[in-house]
């Protein structure tokens, strides 16, 4: 029998494990610290501004989230961590309502809180949808949907339309809203449909064959964006007549916007309805995307380069990035004395004392250096660049454009893959020309020379190996998307891919690239960066658990996750990550994509070997997402070996708080929604228990 006392002890003893497995680990690892990343504003896909907020704005990044400023620009605050592709956010009292490229989800964000709702549009695929007032509209393949609680109920809205398809024939491609009380839709290739708020149906008014990509309205103006020019209505679209002819290109997202000016052929150009002519401003960024006139400015959003703005019609622009997204870094190498960072979008730059510092004339969007000798090279979505100095750089004479690694057989001879056109570029000069070899693959991304003077190359299906120089080619792994390969100083060859099924992940090789086996759980998949430390530890980054490193001392047998505090998001384009870089310090550089890069704020290899770790079992995947969370978080279980299992959670003074699960389960994975919403902030204790292993997480919920 157990009593309250020895009931006591062992909630006590549990506590002070708890706390001490934490404690050591917090003290003895390094931790992930942001370095900012270089300075770029994003991709802003949308803006919005409350009525009678002048200075207050939302904007929807690309891969990135939501910002706010209520400064005009001056300065962003990230309030929605969601990243995706966005169409059209709205606030509401307290939260955000946003459409995504996410078909079927309608996300609405708590500020206060963080919690984000996934809302179903009527159960059916969702595209762009608006609110108008207090009603979300939202366009379905079957017609229009809208509710007036936010999403929880909906009703179809299609009298008067025609049978709409799931096919490229009778589709709606988006709505409209006047602001005062008409909507408008288009139907491809029907034409132009009109609904007043006291209309019971639809009418046609604008019987129009062809594709449509945007429809925008304000007050009795209609513009629509077709293939190769724009029309627009006057008189609530009773009549259409079409605007410059020489407007081409709106593929892609070039929109007619409130006030008087249209994106086209990605540039700004302002409309005067008194003549009836167009004529183009003098923009400053790329390919843009959105744009809005407020506070008598124009404020607009480009691919590459963030939000800028202009007070006087255009003629000079303001590049305002404080506090939005990083440049995403893709490719880091010491080179003479200097740590370089190759960017993209963006050139190469320098960081010191805790600044950073673009490179004039340097490559622009760099994947991968490589140095050959006293040289090195940048391997760019626009060619191959070279320098002596890491400073001063000089672009090659090479035919290719899409190259994505290089590597240095001897001073004199280098290869390059050319990653769209599928070919191998080679060099017999140092590196000043270049030409194409006759080898062909399927998108090579990288191209490896062993120690034993063997060339292998990973392309989207394969490794293959060369002991000729790259004469012929010989298959010797069969994996998908091979990512990386890179071998440790004992011969040890590695690769990652990013294929879903168990056989991939992270493969290794002992005998010169010639057979490759997995190594490490069949949970781990989506690998992509391989890096080694002095110890010639092995480093990962991989999806499979939130976008974390990983790392092994016994050769990929087993791995733990390091760095918790990594960013990740939680998100349906996944957990991108841009790059993995140890230094000659052992200091690890992590980074994401548009979402900065981070750094060890002690050499890897500080951990203490003997402090408490938690290893990851081959036979076991948990993650928790998200976490820190407010009332509710998700818990994934795979087991890839059928056992039974407890799933615990412990507070801080060891007091079992719930139990979660207590079965057995066949091998598979187990989703786990957990509501704590009764329960006070603070640090809880994730337990699973196996007869053969026993993990534990850190939950922390935060009210």
């Amino acid at each position: 029998m157990i009593t309250n006392y020895t009931s006591e002890y062992l909630q006590k003893t549990l506590y002070c494990i708890l706390m001490l497995v934490t404690a050591v680990s917090a003290h003895s690892q390094p931790r992930l610290v942001s370095m900012d990343g270089p300075p770029f504003g994003g991709n802003p896909q949308v803006f919005y501004s409350p009525e009678g907020q002048p200075n207050s704005i939302y904007l929807g990044v690309q891969s990135s989230g939501i910002y706010h400023t209520s400064d005009f620009g001056l300065n962003w605050r990230k309030v929605a961590n969601i990243c995706n592709t966005y169409q059209y956010i709205r606030p509401i009292g307290d939260s955000l309502l946003m459409f995504t490229s996410e078909s079927n989800i309608i996300y609405i964000v708590d500020m206060i809180t963080g919690d984000v709702n996934k809302l179903r549009a009527y159960n059916r695929p969702v595209g762009y949808g608006i609110m108008s007032g207090d009603t979300v509209v939202s366009i379905l393949r079957s017609g229009l949907a809208k509710s007036t609680d936010f999403g929880v109920t909906w009703w179809l809205d299609a009298n008067g339309l025609p049978t709409l398809q799931d096919s490229i024939n009778n589709i709606i491609r988006s709505i409209a809203w006047n602001g005062t009380d008409t909507y408008y839709c288009d139907i491809e290739p029907v034409g132009i449909f009109r609904k007043r708020i006291t209309d019971a149906v639809w009418t046609l008014v604008h019987q129009t064959p062809g594709i449509f990509y945007r429809i925008e309205a304000r007050d009795s103006l209609v513009f629509i964006a077709r293939e190769s020019r724009v029309e627009w209505s006057s008189n609530y679209g009773q009549t259409w007549s079409v605007l410059d002819s020489t407007i081409n290109n709106f593929f892609g997202g070039t929109y007619a916007s409130p006030g008087d000016y249209i994106l086209a052929d990605g540039a700004i150009r302002e409309f005067h309805p008194q003549s009836n002519s167009w004529s183009s401003i003098n923009s400053y960024g790329y390919a843009y995307q959105t744009i809005r006139l407020q506070n008598n400015s124009l404020i607009s959003g480009g691919t590459l380069g963030g939000p800028f703005v202009s007070s006087d019609g255009g003629n000079n622009w303001d590049n305002r990035i404080n506090g939005l997204n990083n440049s995403t870094v893709n490719a880091i190498v010491e080179f003479h004395g200097l740590q370089l960072f190759g960017t993209s979008p963006g050139q190469v730059f320098t960081h010191q004392n805790d600044s950073w510092e673009e490179l004039v004339n340097s490559p622009y969007s760099v994947i991968s250096f490589q140095q050959c000798g006293e040289r090195l090279f940048a391997a760019s979505w626009y060619g191959i660049s070279y320098s002596d100095d890491g400073i001063q750089w000089t672009d090659a004479n090479c035919p290719g454009s899409t190259i994505r690694s290089i590597v240095c057989i001897d001073s004199n001879q280098l290869l390059a893959t050319d990653y769209l056109d599928g070919r191998l570029l080679r060099s017999l000069d140092g590196g000043r020309n270049w030409s194409y070899t006759n080898a062909t693959f399927l998108l090579p991304r990288k191209v490896f020379l062993t120690q034993n003077g063997t060339l292998l190359v990973g392309d989207l299906n394969y490794i293959y190996r060369s002991t000729d120089n790259g004469a012929s080619w010989t298959p010797v792994m069969n994996r998908i998307e091979i990512n990386d390969i890179a071998q440790r100083s004992d011969g040890r060859l590695f690769a990652t891919t990013s294929g879903g099924h168990p056989t991939d992940g992270v493969q290794s090789s002992t005998d010169d690239g010639v057979t490759w086996n997995r190594v490490g759980p069949a949970s781990l998949v989506n690998a992509s960066y391989i890096q080694f430390d002095s110890h010639d530890n092995v480093y990962v980054t991989t999806t499979a658990f939130l976008g974390k490193t990983i790392s092994s001392s016994d050769n990929g047998t087993t791995w733990e996750q390091l760095l918790t505090n990594a960013p990740s998001y939680e998100n349906s384009s996944g957990y991108d990550n841009s790059t993995l870089f140890i230094d000659s310090n052992d200091y690890l550089y992590h980074g994401l994509t548009y979402n900065g890069l981070y750094r060890t704020n002690a050499p890897i290899t500080s951990i203490d070997e003997t402090s408490p770790s938690i290893l990851i079992p081959n036979n076991i995947n948990l993650t928790v997402y998200p976490n820190p969370f407010n009332n509710s978080t998700n818990i994934v279980l795979k087991l890839t070996k059928y056992q039974p299992f407890q799933l615990l959670v412990y507070d801080n003074l060891g007091r079992q708080v719930t139990k979660l699960y207590d079965a057995t389960i066949p091998t598979n994975t187990t989703n786990i929604y957990w509501n704590a919403s009764t329960l006070t902030s603070g640090q809880y204790y994730l337990q699973l228990q196996t007869p053969e292993t026993r993990v534990i997480r850190t939950l922390t919920i935060v009210k």
